[in-house]
């Protein structure tokens, strides 16, 4: 059975192979979600955010993808 040091060091390595586009692409995603399930405003995005209302309303139109594309 592996010890805690060896699963923490597991789940580092496996979170360095992780691309960067797609946890960013989860996360808009998620914030997505949370506006048109009325869990979240654009207000409280674009505060909690550095994304702009402008930004978001274009992520939202295209579900995160014209975003992803500037980065």
């Amino acid at each position: 059975m592996p010890s805690e040091l060896q699963e923490h060091a597991a789940r580092i390595e496996r979170l360095q192979k992780v691309d960067r586009k797609v946890v960013l692409a989860t996360r808009i995603h998620g914030l997505i979600l949370g506006v048109k399930n009325k869990e979240l405003t654009i207000e409280d995005v674009t505060q909690l955010t550095n994304i702009t209302r402008e930004e978001f309303l274009e992520m939202m139109e295209s579900e995160g993808g014209g975003y992803l594309a500037k980065q």
